[in-house]
């Protein structure tokens, strides 16, 4: 079984649902439901037009569970993603 917070149809979860039947012989995909709520915060125009000048490469890495301490979750899928935000967005 593997778990995956979003929605039947979205766009990651048939490509997930995909690689997961390709890849791993995953043949049972279960959904988790979240609900995200906040407030409104106003975001001004000029948001998110430009990169920043200390913007690096998005990195991903596998967190490989079945060869790690957390071998419980072999059937799982999760990925660290470092230099998503860039040092002057988390100022």
């Amino acid at each position: 079984m593997v778990d995956i917070g979003i929605g039947h149809q979205h766009p990651v979860f048939l490509w997930l649902k995909q690689h997961f039947m390709e890849t791993m012989a995953a043949d049972n995909i279960h959904i988790i439901g979240n609900n995200y709520a906040s407030n409104d915060v106003p975001i001004p125009d000029t948001f998110l037009t430009v990169a920043p000048l200390d913007t690096k490469s998005i990195a991903v890495h596998s967190t490989g569970f079945s060869v790690s301490p957390l071998s419980q979750y072999k059937n799982f899928y999760a990925v660290i993603l470092d230099n998503v935000l860039s040092s002057s967005e988390c100022t």
